[in-house]
């Protein structure tokens, strides 16, 4: 079974039971609901989802998966990306286009 859990089925799962906390412009969390699953099953997914992407999520108190680290969600992010559907763009996140910084490095003292 685990062989089938690739990128794409994650983008699959997330388009459907899946939801992005954004706050202040900031993603705050992606929660993965897991409604039918026992805390038990859902320990061995935290693992398994670490063990095949290196995604770090805890169980929450309604026994969802939750990823609340920001680099984490970028990372998350990235590998459902390329999968999402052109209607499911709300959980996507849009990232402004990088500002070009200065490459001047000559620093003048008085």
């Amino acid at each position: 079974m685990t062989d089938h859990l690739i990128e794409e089925v994650l983008a699959w799962w997330y388009q459907d039971d899946g939801h992005l906390n954004i706050q202040n412009c900031l993603m705050r969390k992606i929660i993965l609901s897991t409604d039918s699953f026992t805390t038990e099953e859902n320990e061995w997914l935290v693992q398994l989802l670490y063990d095949k992407f290196l995604l770090r999520f805890s169980i929450d108190a309604q026994n969802r998966l939750l990823l609340n680290d920001q680099s984490q969600i970028m990372h998350f992010l990235n590998l459902v990306a390329p999968h999402l559907q052109p209607c499911m763009n709300r959980k996507a996140v849009k990232l402004p286009p990088l500002k070009m910084i200065a490459t001047r490095t000559t620093v003048y003292l008085p």
